[in-house]
C-alpha cells in the first residue's frame, strides 16, 4: 500500500525495494530487515513522504553514508528508510566563506569543492569519502581537527529539516551571529534524526592553510602527553591543527602500511602532530625547534618531521589504518570523552574489568587525545559484546566523561545513555521527543 502511495508521490524511479534494499549496508553486523527505501530529490518530497508515514503511523529510518559506528542505520521489518543521497546540490560562496549543501553531499565532495575556492570545511575524518553532510549534522561529527576548527555544531550557521509530520523548518541563517530568538537549528544537530529530518544546510568555511608541518612523535610516559600538546599549543602560536595519540596496542599493528618501521624500537606512544599555516618553512623550522628542546629536556624520546607529502600521507595512512584492527574480531569498537587526567586511571580499571569478565580480551586504543577522545577497540572472543561494554562504559562513570564522543548513540549505546546524562536530562529529551515526534515514527529506539 505505501509503496503504490509512494510511487505517487515521488514516482517509481525514487524506489528501491526486496533484496536490493539490504545489498546498500555498509556496516555490519547492523541489521536490514526493511524491504522498501525512499529516494527523495527535494524538501519538498520529503515533507510529503513524512506526511504521508505520520497519518498512517509508518516507522522510518534515515540513511547518509551508512558508515557510523552506532547502529543508526538499521531497520526491522516494516521499517521504511529515507535515504537523502539524491538531495546533493552544493553552492560555494567564496565572499562569504559558506558553503550551501544538501543533506547527501559527501563530505570528501565539500572538502574539494572548498579547496577549489581557497578555501578548508574545518571538519574531517577518515569516513570522509562515504560520510554525508546530513550524518555529520545528525551526528555532531568531529574527527582529526577539532582541536583547531571544532565539531560539526560550530560548522553549522543555519540549516532546514523536516519534522515528523511533514512541517518544513527552514532557518537557512548564512551569518555567524543570529541570537534572534531560540536558536532552533540545535535541536537537530546531534539527535541523530530523531527529532526531525535535516535537509540542507549553510556551513562555515575557513582560509585555506598554504603549508603544512608535520611530525610523528615518540614518547615512553603518559603524563608527557599533555605537557607535550601545551608545549605545541603555545610555541605554534594556535596554528596546531591535529593531534593524534596511538597507543602501541594500536600503533603496531597499523604501521604495517609503512614500507619501513618509524623507530628502531616501537615507543609505548606515537603522536601524530600537524600545524598549519601559510609559510611552510616557517612552521617546519619552528616545530623542529620545539621538539629538539623537547628531547634535550626529556620529555620526549624521538621525533621525526615528514619532508614530502607522500612521507605525510604514509603517516596519516597509519593513523587510519582500521583495517588492522580485523585481527581482534569479534571486536566492539568504542568511542568515549575522558578528561585527560583522568586516563591512565581510566584505562587500567577498564583493562582489570576486562580480565576479570573476559579474561582473553584484547584492546587497541587511539584517539584525538587534544579534545579527550579515546578510540577504544576490544576483541572480546567468545565473550558477549556487552560485557566489553559494561567494562568500557561502567569505568566511566563519575568522572564527568562521555560513553559517545563522536559517533552518535544510536542503537548501539542507548542502554548505556544514563552514564553520561542525568535522570533530568533523560526526562527532558523524551519531553521533546514527545512533542516533536509524538507518533515515535522517526528513527525510532535510537537514543532513548
Amino acid at each position: 500500500m505505501i509503496a503504490a502511495e509512494l510511487v505517487r508521490l515521488v514516482g517509481p524511479d525514487a524506489l528501491v525495494q526486496g533484496s536490493a534494499v539490504a545489498e546498500r549496508m555498509a556496516m555490519p553486523p547492523y541489521q536490514c530487515g526493511a524491504g522498501l527505501l525512499v529516494r527523495p530529490s527535494s524538501t519538498d518530497q520529503l515533507s510529503r513522504i513524512l506526511k504521508l508515514c505520520h497519518a498512517s503511523g509508518q516507522r522510518v529510518v534515515t540513511h547518509g553514508g551508512r558508515s557510523g559506528f552506532a547502529g543508526g542505520c538499521s531497520s526491522e521489518q516494516g521499517d521504511l528508510i529515507i535515504s537523502l543521497e539524491r538531495m546533493n546540490e552544493l553552492a560555494i560562496d567564496p565572499v562569504g566563506r559558506t558553503a550551501t549543501a544538501g543533506a547527501g553531499v559527501i563530505i570528501e565532495q565539500l572538502q574539494q569543492a572548498a579547496r577549489e575556492q581557497d578555501l578548508l570545511f574545518g571538519v574531517d575524518w577518515g569516513g570522509r569519502g562515504s560520510a554525508t553532510v546530513g550524518g555529520a549534522i545528525s551526528t555532531n561529527a568531529g574527527g582529526n581537527q577539532v582541536l583547531r576548527y571544532g565539531m560539526m555544531r560550530e560548522q553549522v550557521l543555519g540549516l532546514e529539516a523536516v519534522l515528523a509530520d511533514g512541517t518544513i523548518v527552514s532557518g537557512m541563517s548564512r551569518v555567524l551571529k543570529n541570537n534572534a530568538g531560540y536558536d532552533l537549528k540545535q535541536l537537530f544537530i546531534g539527535s541523530e534524526g530523531t527529532l526531525g529530518i535535516v535537509t540542507k544546510a549553510v556551513l562555515r568555511l575557513r582560509a585555506l592553510p598554504k603549508a603544512n608541518a608535520t611530525a610523528m612523535i615518540a614518547l615512553e610516559r603518559f603524563d608527557a602527553l599533555a605537557p607535550l600538546l601545551a608545549k605545541l599549543e603555545d610555541g605554534l602560536d594556535g596554528r596546531l591543527t591535529s593531534y593524534e595519540v596511538m597507543w602501541r596496542s594500536y600503533h603496531e599493528g597499523a604501521s604495517e602500511v609503512l614500507p619501513t618501521p618509524l623507530f628502531a624500537t616501537p615507543p609505548a606512544f606515537l603522536v601524530l602532530a600537524e600545524a598549519s599555516g601559510s609559510d611552510a618553512a616557517e612552521l617546519e623550522e619552528r616545530l623542529v625547534d620545539l621538539l629538539g628542546e623537547m628531547i634535550t629536556e626529556g620529555l620526549v624520546e624521538d621525533a621525526l618531521i615528514a619532508k614530502s607529502e607522500s612521507e605525510r600521507s604514509g603517516w596519516w595512512a597509519v593513523r587510519d589504518n582500521f583495517r588492522s584492527l580485523a585481527r581482534l574480531a569479534p571486536m566492539a569498537v568504542f568511542d568515549v570523552s575522558v578528561p585527560t587526567a583522568d586516563v591512565p586511571d581510566y584505562l587500567a580499571q577498564v583493562e582489570q574489568a576486562l580480565l576479570r569478565d573476559i579474561g582473553d580480551a584484547r584492546m587497541a586504543v587511539f584517539g584525538h587525545l587534544g579534545d579527550q577522545n579515546l578510540h577504544i577497540i576490544v576483541g572480546h572472543g567468545s565473550a558477549s559484546r556487552h560485557a566489553a561494554e559494561a567494562a568500557v562504559y561502567n569505568a566511566l562513570e563519575g568522572r564527568g566523561g562521555s560513553m559517545s564522543a563522536e559517533h552518535g548513540v544510536g542503537l548501539a549505546k542507548r542502554d548505556w545513555l544514563h552514564v553520561s546524562r542525568s535522570p533530568a536530562e533523560i526526562a527532558l529529551m523524551r519531553q521533546l521527543k514527545a512533542c516533536l515526534d509524538p507518533k515515535t515514527i522517526l528513527n525510532p529506539g535510537r537514543i532513548l
